[in-house]
């Protein structure tokens, strides 16, 4: 697919915005408790060993206090999140999933889940290909907002050309995975993914991210080695060395071994 898709039609509904009013929730700025489930929005890039202890003693893993531009960021990407799927949905773009759903954005969520390998999430949508000629097969949707002076380092060119897609999993790793894993649980082959500068002129970049088997393999694979040695007792190779920054920065610190300078 050589042409953005979304980005010249929602442009083209801002100019004549006909959206309806809602009320976007600030929610609780809360971290999520570790569940017993992998995260595509977290976990896939984490080492073996960090997982094993995220199932085996989640109560011991540390998490850092956020700082204020975190919380800032995440609150504002919220926001754009509850405002710009309800402005898809409206033009069509976006299937609805959960139409007993109380909010727009709610509607379009696709939940996923592997249940073998403990992991789940939801994705911001489906692209409806049925509204979108060019298209020939539903996508996952992903949108992200980033700051105006990250996104100037993204080459210019097509949603799919190589040095824009290259420029998304070098400097955007855990996105990149991320998209692996909604791709690999949802069966979709592509993931639309679109980025919005949250200054204005409010920028945005339009990538079709397409699916890597070996790359969704791997995370697949360290997740089944990580539930098997949770089962045998066994813990994996250590992922750092004592007295590493590393070592010294790990949310297991306080269980491993290595954190705590044993080995």
């Amino acid at each position: 697919m050589d042409k953005e898709v979304l980005i010249p039609r929602l442009r083209t509904y801002l100019f004549n915005p006909k959206f309806t009013a809602i009320t976007i929730p600030v929610r609780d700025f809360v971290q999520r408790a570790p569940d017993g489930w992998f995260h595509p929005s977290t976990h896939p890039l984490w080492p073996e060993r960090m997982l094993y202890y995220y199932l085996s003693d989640p109560t011991r893993l540390l998490s850092e206090a956020p700082d204020i531009n975190f919380v800032l960021a995440v609150t504002q990407g919220s926001f754009w999140h509850y405002f710009v799927q309800p402005c898809l949905l409206d033009m069509g773009l976006l299937r609805v999933v959960n139409p007993q759903a109380e909010h727009p954005w709610e509607k379009v969520e696709k939940y996923v889940s592997d249940p073998r390998l403990h992991s789940h999430g939801s994705t911001d949508g489906i692209i409806n290909s049925d509204n979108i000629k060019p298209l020939n097969e539903d996508e996952v949707f992903e949108f992200k907002t980033m700051a105006v002076a990250k996104m100037s380092g993204c080459p210019r060119g097509a949603p799919d050309d190589p040095d824009r897609l290259g420029w998304w999993r070098v400097k955007n790793p855990g996105y990149y995975a991320q998209t692996q894993e909604y791709m690999r649980m949802s069966g979709l082959r592509f993931t639309r993914v679109l980025i919005m500068g949250i200054q204005s002129p409010f920028p945005m970049i339009e990538l079709q991210v397409p699916y890597s088997f070996g790359e969704a393999a791997k995370v697949a694979d360290k997740y089944a080695h990580v539930i098997q040695a949770v089962a045998d007792r066994t813990l994996p190779l250590p992922c750092c060395n004592k007295g590493s920054k590393e070592a010294q920065q790990c949310p297991a610190r306080q269980v491993c071994p290595v954190g705590l300078g044993q080995v």
